[in-house]
């Protein structure tokens, strides 16, 4: 529930409740004075009975002295008045009253007569006034006034119940009242300051699940979303600066070789003493080697940098996918036979690509000096770019064939395989981390990287929303596989940014 709902549900309820109170003690009260009414008028009946009795002799009513009435007296309670008569309204007699009294009291008829046989309640007494008769003639009247001494202690005592359960019960309210607030509004809010506190000092947070859907709930589940965020946006940052400082130690290390290399060698062609012609040309070949490979160094870095960048642009232009790949394959046949490595091509592709062919070259080059660095004399390297639906090449390894066509139902099948020692299987999934290297045990002698090829080809096809696989095992070797979404001719997309 809503905070604001429930603040209105509160403050109506707490509204309501002091009325419901009151009104059902209202209700007990008038249901037990309606018992205790009936019950208390059987016993004033019961006793004004008693005391008429008293009151039916005539020598009462005739002028006398007052003595003449003290064993009327000394029967009656103090809680009981008694006030005599004579017809003609004379004052004969009135109880509890001391003192001498002087001369005759005469009371107007009209008063006397008044409320004759009537029972009359009021808060305090009971009283009835009735006249006496001899021979068919009045000769006086009394009243019997009656203290009502049980009702009256049973009024005081309730009203201090009354008045203690009162209390108690607003007492009882407010507490409930304050209670619901801190468990709704002050918990919630001092837990989500803690939290905030200790967020923002950099100390631990303990897991806490808050259920409510109120706008405090929308609240903190706001701050865990932010909070996650930016601590994933911190992890991102300590992982980044560590690979940063990595790339400048790797960048470091593996420019220190080839630079000592390129001084010594420099060097000793720029003195030329005791170096053959011959010396002089392989020392020259040695450097622009060093050098060139210093510039796929950089080329690497370049690519890498742009590629994690944020603010980068990629641009996908569309293409003729057979001839991209013809001319990428194209340029690798003189450098296998160099090393005394087999090559063999197939293009079966006969749809458009939008792709970035600048990045694509930099995929193919990768994935292929990878083969080549872990291929040995004597043994084949395979490329092949197969549309989708296209049967796969022969020399395809029977035992990760049928995995591959699956992948080539819908996309285009970019593959490099070579001979080799595989790799291992629990290294399968980290040779696409940025500067993983596989034990150097594997790799072919004089082969060097600095760990990044697999990682851009990985980039390059996450950019191009494709993505690339791997199957290694002995004594097959080694296949990537890169999927690329493809374009019919004549439905070309929008070009991508």
């Amino acid at each position: 529930m809503k905070i604001k709902h429930w603040l209105m549900s509160t403050y109506l309820l707490v509204m309501l409740l002091p009325v419901a109170a009151i009104s059902g003690l209202y209700y007990v009260v008038s249901e037990y004075d309606q018992r205790q009414d009936i019950r208390e008028y059987f016993l004033i009946s019961d006793r004004i009975a008693a005391i008429e009795k008293m009151l039916q002799d005539t020598s009462l009513y005739q002028i006398q002295p007052r003595s003449h009435y003290d064993v009327l007296q000394s029967t009656l309670q103090p809680s009981v008045k008694i006030e005599l008569y004579r017809y003609d309204g004379i004052t004969l007699y009135t109880s509890n009253e001391s003192g001498m009294q002087f001369g005759l009291i005469r009371i107007p008829p009209d008063k006397i007569y008044q409320d004759l046989y009537e029972l009359r309640k009021s808060s305090q007494t009971y009283s009835i006034k009735k006249p006496v008769f001899v021979d068919g003639r009045m000769i006086g009247i009394y009243q019997i006034t009656l203290a009502r001494e049980e009702w009256l202690t049973e009024v005081k005592d309730r009203t201090v119940w009354l008045a203690s359960a009162s209390i108690a019960f607003f007492l009882l309210l407010y507490v409930a009242v304050v209670w619901m607030l801190n468990r709704k509004l002050n918990l919630p809010l001092k837990r989500l300051m803690d939290r905030m506190t200790a967020f923002a000092e950099h100390k631990p947070i303990t897991a806490w699940e808050h259920r409510s859907t109120d706008e405090i709930g929308e609240l903190i589940k706001h701050f865990e979303n932010m909070r996650r965020k930016m601590e994933l946006a911190n992890e991102e940052v300590l992982a980044g600066q560590k690979e940063k400082e990595y790339l400048v130690a790797a960048l470091a290390h593996d420019v220190k070789t080839p630079l000592t290399s390129i001084r010594a060698y420099a060097e000793a062609l720029f003195e030329q003493e005791g170096l053959s012609v011959k010396e002089q040309k392989e020392y020259r070949s040695i450097l622009f080697e060093k050098i060139d490979y210093m510039k796929e160094i950089l080329n690497d870095l370049t690519i890498y940098t742009a590629l994690r960048s944020s603010v980068r642009e990629t641009t996908l232009t569309e293409v003729d996918g057979e001839e991209l790949f013809e001319m990428l394959f194209a340029e690798y046949e003189e450098l296998c036979s160099g090393k005394g490595v087999q090559l063999h091509t197939d293009v079966i592709v006969s749809h458009e690509l939008r792709v970035n062919a600048r990045y694509m070259m930099r995929l193919v080059d990768n994935l292929f000096h990878n083969a080549l660095g872990h291929t040995k004399e004597g043994q084949s390297i395979w490329l092949a770019a197969v549309s989708p639906r296209e049967f796969m090449p022969d020399w395809v390894f029977d035992s990760f064939r049928s995995e591959i066509e699956k992948l080539g139902q819908h996309d285009l099948l970019l593959i490099v395989q070579n001979q080799g020692v595989a790799i291992p299987d629990e290294l399968q999934e980290r040779i696409f981390e940025p500067f993983f290297q596989v034990d150097a045990a594997r790799t072919k002698k004089g082969a060097t990287s600095i760990g990044l090829g697999l990682s851009i080809a990985k980039m390059i096809m996450d950019e191009h929303d494709g993505s690339i696989h791997v199957w290694s095992a002995n004594p097959y070797g080694t296949i990537f596989v890169c999927t690329l979404k493809v374009e019919e001719k004549g439905m070309l997309r929008d070009e991508r940014i």
